[in-house]
């Protein structure tokens, strides 16, 4: 079973893929103070973040189809 892990934090966003227990890899994407000084909240950032999110699963070759359960935090 393929879990995808999902941790938004005010700068970063940090994501892993684990197989069962087992993790397949980690990565976090940083964001500067500049990039995120134009939203008015965190909500707005929505979309800069799922394509970031998307784009790191395109570099390990993951399709969301490829996954059975997605886990949150934030």
């Amino acid at each position: 079973m393929k879990i995808f892990a999902n941790n938004p934090g005010a700068t970063t966003t940090k994501i892993a893929l684990y197989e069962d227990c087992t993790e397949l890899w980690t990565e976090t994407v940083a964001y500067s103070q500049q990039e995120l000084a134009h939203f008015q909240d965190w909500s707005e950032e929505e979309e800069l973040r799922y394509s970031d999110v998307m784009k790191v699963l395109k570099a390990h070759g993951v399709e969301a189809a490829d996954i059975d359960a997605f886990v949150g935090r934030g």
